[in-house]
């Protein structure tokens, strides 16, 4: 197996932000249901529970509301995947499992989350008043890597997972 060490031989290190799943909704990549190609389900700048479809494609658009009684994540672990209603158009078989991401920017933050030789999972705030240039690390139980599958984030799993989010990101 390749070490991930770059090249002057300091290990690849991914400190979390406190970046939730939430952080990368605010355009998904899905299925159109016209022609069955990319869309992009984007939220409403309102701040209201809306969503925005267009097609590149076949210029189908539509508005869609989320019923946030329902489903508040808005996430389905259906098989596929599905973001809104809307089928999750990255998405590929990987070690036996579905390998998905919601967009460019969620494969880049997987990529390099799963390609680091330490991993960090912390948030970052500042002290007290006082004290702000300094900051302490707080556990983040809510970051987007802390729900990873377990099989996505094995050691032995990796060099599979990394070549999967490559795929991944080169859909068009």
């Amino acid at each position: 197996m390749k070490s991930n060490n770059t090249a002057a031989g300091a290990p690849v290190r991914f400190l979390d932000k406190g970046a939730t799943f939430h952080s990368f909704t605010d355009s998904v990549d899905v299925v159109c249901p016209a022609c069955g190609r990319m869309g992009i389900l984007s939220r409403s700048d309102d701040g209201d529970q809306r969503f925005t479809f267009r097609c590149g494609s076949c210029s189908k658009v539509g508005t869609s509301r989320s019923d946030s009684e329902a489903d508040f994540s808005g996430f389905s672990n259906a098989d596929p995947p599905r973001w809104q209603g809307h089928e999750l158009f990255r998405v590929i078989l990987c070690r036996g499992h579905s390998l998905w991401a919601l967009n460019l920017r969620h494969c880049a933050y997987l990529s390099a989350y799963i390609a680091a030789d330490h991993r960090e999972r912390v948030m970052a705030r500042p002290l007290p008043l006082g004290r702000l240039e300094k900051t302490r690390r707080v556990n983040n139980g809510f970051c987007s890597v802390s729900r990873l599958p377990r099989w996505m984030v094995l050691k032995s799993a990796r060099e599979d997972v990394i070549r999967g989010l490559k795929k991944l990101s080169g859909m068009p």
